[in-house]
């Protein structure tokens, strides 16, 4: 058997792109030079993964912070000031009155606030992981205001680090864009991908294929994959979206943590 074949059969360790990669390096007799290749293909991955995960998690921990305070304040400090301020003897204002009534609340229906948040997150999750939900939560994070931006920016890097992989690998362009399709974490991209893949196949460009979706494939991106069809050096203008794409993200994560 084949080492791609042999590799196949493990689909949830070995990867459709891995595979491919290696069946390259077999047709080719080139299969060292091709894995060194996927090395530093996987550690740039993960370089971009470790990023992102920085990004997301800095935030997410501060929201509980907050979250937890929050609850803090309204549960225990508010109701100890509400006597001191009603034995003043003056009408509170009704901002003031607004605070009391929400600790009242959380003091009074803790559990039922509990049982929404715990009710909310299962529907939430559950409702995700349909075709329906995954595609409309898809949509929605890229075009959300800044987030969407630079997801948008890492979604490009991917295409672009393991298209670049592939065709440097000796993989025709047609299969590199299936595989591709099947790496981006997201149903927009990757449906917008395999539609390009069905143009290549008639006979497209990949520049003509990918430029009537603007809105998620930027400028940059195209005019790269123009150069680099039009030179026969597609690999390495890709190469440099994923350079620019990967500052991109350094200056984004530099910033949200500035600003957070």
């Amino acid at each position: 058997t084949s080492l791609s074949k042999a590799l196949s059969k493990y689909p949830k360790i070995f990867s459709t792109f891995y595979v491919n990669i290696v069946k390259s390096g077999e047709v080719s007799g080139n299969l060292p030079s091709i894995l060194e290749k996927v090395a530093d293909h996987l550690e740039n991955e993960n370089e971009i993964k470790s990023k992102v995960s920085g990004a997301m998690v800095y935030p997410a921990v501060i929201l509980v912070i907050f979250i937890l305070i929050f609850a803090v304040i309204m549960i225990f400090v508010i109701p100890g000031l509400v006597e001191v301020l009603r034995s003043a003897g003056q009408e509170l204002p009704i901002a003031t009155q607004i605070i009391i009534a929400i600790s009242d609340f959380f003091v009074n229906y803790w559990y039922i606030i509990l049982l929404v948040l715990v009710g909310g997150v299962i529907l939430i999750t559950n409702f995700l992981k349909t075709k329906t939900g995954k595609e409309l939560f898809d949509r929605l994070t890229i075009n959300m205001p800044i987030i969407g931006g630079f997801l948008k920016g890492l979604y490009l890097s991917r295409f672009a680090e393991n298209f670049s992989t592939l065709i440097a690998a000796g993989i025709t362009v047609n299969e590199a864009l299936e595989v591709v399709a099947g790496l981006i974490d997201n149903s927009v991209y990757r449906d917008a991908i395999l539609a390009a893949q069905k143009k290549v196949v008639k006979g497209e460009s990949i520049t003509s294929a990918l430029e009537d979706r603007p809105n998620i494939f930027s400028p940059l991106f195209i005019q790269m994959i123009s150069v680099g069809e039009k030179t026969g050096k597609l690999d390495t203008s890709l190469d440099n979206v994923v350079k620019f794409y990967k500052r991109e993200t350094d200056v984004f994560v530099n910033s949200l943590s500035s600003i957070i």
